[in-house]
């Protein structure tokens, strides 16, 4: 797989993730600014995209348990983005009895194949969060 050199989020779908116990998609445009009252949702969704990407939280925790939403132990998370060429892609984490799947596009991948297109995941979160 080819590094990205860059990328812009266009959409997020969200399930049993932290707050997000319901499916819920997120649109986002260019630029995208997230705003809210505390306990509303911003660390939850800067959480999915790095969990997306990395299969961590934003500030790199590695307990993945404290991600899913009390009333469902299973979790999804799809993120859609554009890359320099303007190319749909898609990228969706599962974690469904304890077996986590990611898929790119259709196939199954692994994390070390995101690293190959993101990046080592303590560089992406760093980008994504300055106080990592």
């Amino acid at each position: 797989m080819e590094k990205l050199k860059s990328f812009r989020i266009t959409a997020l779908h969200m399930e049993g993730f932290k707050s997000y116990s319901q499916p819920t998609d997120l649109s986002f445009g260019d630029p995208t600014v997230i705003t809210g009252g505390n306990g509303r949702g911003k660390s939850s969704i800067a959480d999915a995209i790095a969990f997306a990407v990395t299969g961590l939280p934003f500030f790199g925790e590695h307990r993945i348990d404290r991600l899913h939403n009390e009333d469902n132990p299973d979790l999804f998370i799809r993120m859609r983005f554009v890359d320099e060429n303007g190319t749909l892609h898609e990228l969706s984490r599962a974690r469904k009895s304890n077996r986590m799947t990611i898929t790119y596009d259709g196939y199954e991948i692994r994390q070390l194949d995101l690293a190959d297109l993101f990046g080592e995941r303590d560089v992406f979160l760093s980008i994504l969060n300055p106080l990592y």
